[in-house]
């Protein structure tokens, strides 16, 4: 009996170590992920994304008003509007067609053309521009002009036979002075006068018909929307206690003119001052007033400065708000439009370029899109960037420097723990493969007017200047034998060439080579 509960209890005991021994691996791998953190945080702060954005829409400041808005003003702004999309769409046409004609007039002189051949080389080569919508009325307009005819209303909806279009088309090509000069916009003022003057008539009956005032009442809303918040929205320095939101921008987040604005006391939204019976029946003349009053209502709201009152009271409250949920107290939050704009503002704070500055210009200036902005070309404004940026001096690695280069943050990341090891050559051709091998960066380092050879021979000389900054460094260190393993002297001077100049089979070695460090 004392066996058997001997062997009872052993086996107990065994089992309870099979499971112990379980959970501990199963919590040291974790396969499934379970036991990890389930609230991704923000770094430097106990505060998860998923608190951030429950905020939702925060409305910081609201503005209530009157306006008046009538037909006619309604009318005036559909005009104004169709007058300028109906120009931005002709000055298009107009580039497009300009640049069709030269490129046939280069063809033809080049010979790869001949003359009888030019339209049907226009109308195959060239359909987008033939479809255009207003293709008919600015090939009419162009021919009396050229010929030195009148263009009238009457002739706005004309079209041009196909014999008159081939025969244009031909003699434009074989002499290109006389569409060239087209391009001076002044050019097109009476067809935007007969365009304007076309719209007016017709306006003008329905006017007559259907006369509308009408006063509104109502507010406009206006705050942060956190519903599309993440990390790169936001930075948090724990020395000065300050908070920074990137790419949040205050907006109306809304704006409304009930048909009560105020119910208890009869107080309508929208009062007809002037009215005439048909206008109140037609509801598409209605809503078009009413959408006017609206939009004239926001416009109040942008001259009162919602948008400064909306920052500033977002301010104060999320300071307040970060110190509850931080048990810190916060000293600022700080709105940045984007990620460009609040780099530039944390390197001015003390007017020098340090080490870790370097490395947050090569992040900015290596972005494909601004993860705040969402814009595709990124390139005007990395320009703009730049040129701000090279009025500071940089200051790392006990040198002073006054032109910056994209291969310093190279120097600084390797230079700066002033030992050469695996990691530093990764980094090192990383820098290489990106700047030496590509010049996709070429334009937003170096500028516009820098033709593609001097680009080359600037880069070459960049990374060979930031390169011996990091070599100095550590030869120093280098010369202590008990500072620094001699494995590490070997692997330095290894590398002691720069290499600058890379042909494509040096390329793709340093891809290959990088991808095979990167996987181990």
């Amino acid at each position: 009996m004392f066996l058997s509960k001997l062997t009872s209890s052993v086996s107990f005991l065994f089992q309870a170590i099979v499971v112990v021994a379980g959970v501990l691996v199963f919590s040291y791998f974790d396969p499934f992920n379970l036991l990890a953190p389930s609230k991704l945080t923000l770094k430097d702060t106990p505060v998860s994304v998923k608190s951030i954005k429950e905020i939702g829409q925060l409305i910081t400041a609201e503005y209530y008003g009157e306006v008046v808005s009538s037909l006619k003003e309604s009318i005036k702004d559909r005009q104004d509007t169709n007058l300028n999309v109906f120009k931005r769409d002709v000055f298009d046409l107009n580039e497009d067609f300009i640049g069709a004609i030269s490129d046939l007039h280069e063809d033809l002189k080049d010979g790869e053309i001949k003359r009888r051949h030019i339209y049907k080389h226009f109308t195959e080569d060239y359909p987008d521009i033939r479809q255009n919508s207003l293709y008919d009325q600015y090939l009419n307009f162009i021919f009396r002009r050229i010929k030195g005819r009148n263009f009238k209303e009457n002739h706005f909806n004309d079209r041009l036979s196909e014999r008159k279009e081939e025969n244009l088309v031909t003699d434009l090509v074989r002499d290109t002075a006389k569409i060239v000069s087209y391009r001076d916009t002044t050019n097109f003022q009476s067809l935007f006068s007969i365009f304007n003057a076309i719209q007016q008539k017709k306006d003008k009956k329905e006017f007559k018909r259907s006369q509308l005032v009408l006063l509104g009442r109502g507010w406009v809303k206006a705050g942060f929307d956190f519903g599309t918040f993440d990390e790169n929205n936001f930075r948090y320095d724990a020395d000065r206690q300050r908070i920074y939101f990137i790419g949040l921008k205050p907006q109306i987040l809304s704006a409304d003119i009930n048909p009560w604005f105020i119910p208890e006391k009869g107080v309508e939204g929208f009062e007809f001052l002037v009215v005439r019976r048909r206008a109140q029946r037609d509801y598409k003349v209605l809503q078009e007033v009413k959408q006017a009053c609206l939009d004239k209502l926001i416009r109040q709201a942008y001259e009162r400065d919602i948008f400064l009152k909306a920052t500033e009271n977002a301010r104060e409250n999320l300071i307040n708000f970060f110190s509850l949920i931080m048990d810190d107290e916060i000293d600022n939050v700080i709105f940045y439009d984007n990620i460009f704009d609040y780099t530039l503002d944390i390197i001015g704070e003390d007017s020098v370029i340090n080490g870790e500055e370097l490395i947050m210009i090569d992040r900015v200036m290596s972005l494909d899109k601004d993860p705040n902005d969402h814009i595709e070309d990124l390139a005007p404004k990395k320009i703009l960037f730049m040129d701000s940026i090279r009025q500071y001096p940089v200051q790392m690695l006990d040198t002073v420097l006054f032109d910056i280069n994209p291969f310093l943050s190279m120097a600084y990341r390797i230079g700066q723990d002033e030992t050469f090891g695996d990691n530093d050559v990764v980094i090192l051709n990383q820098y290489k493969l990106k700047y030496l091998c590509s010049g996709k960066f070429d334009t937003v380092w170096y500028g516009e007017e820098v033709d593609s050879d001097s680009i080359k021979d600037l880069k070459q000389s960049d990374f060979e200047q930031s390169f011996r900054l990091f070599e100095s460094k550590i030869d120093e260190v280098l010369s202590d034998t008990t500072s620094i393993l001699k494995s590490d002297s070997a692997n330095f001077y290894n590398h002691l060439e720069p290499h600058s100049i890379l042909d494509s089979a040096d390329c793709n070695r340093l891809k290959e080579e990088l991808e095979n460090a990167l996987v181990q």
